[in-house]
């Protein structure tokens, strides 16, 4: 699924959720747990943005990585270098606003260093 496809979250049924209206929602309640821990309402909003910003990102890896799916290995890395190239400016930039954290090379491999591109 993408973020332009009208398959609804939440199973089949009444409790089933265009993904624009699942979005909305996750954006809205993260805002509000953000403001709840005394978080201004325009930085709280900012975190829930980068939060929700790359969800379509984590669906489509789920669904590609789904034991059903027979993707080739191409779809799966395409769906893949997308997540990479996403979602961690997003965390790292949701993680800066909530808890003052910059991005560390926890693991050494010069994660905060410039790189050729790929």
């Amino acid at each position: 699924m993408t973020v332009d496809d009208p398959t609804p979250i939440g199973g089949q049924g009444e409790a089933s959720r265009p993904w624009e209206e699942y979005v909305r929602l996750a954006r809205d309640r993260l805002e509000r747990a953000v403001v709840a821990e005394g978080t201004s309402k325009q930085i709280a909003g900012a975190v829930a943005f980068q939060m929700v910003d790359w969800l379509h990102d984590l669906h489509d890896l789920l669904d590609m990585l789904d034991p059903d799916r027979h993707p080739t290995d191409a779809d799966v890395s395409e769906v893949l270098i997308g997540f990479l190239s996403h979602v961690p400016e997003h965390v790292a930039a949701a993680a800066k606003l909530y808890l003052s954290l910059g991005v560390r090379d926890t693991f050494n491999l010069g994660v905060c260093e410039p790189s050729e591109e790929r």
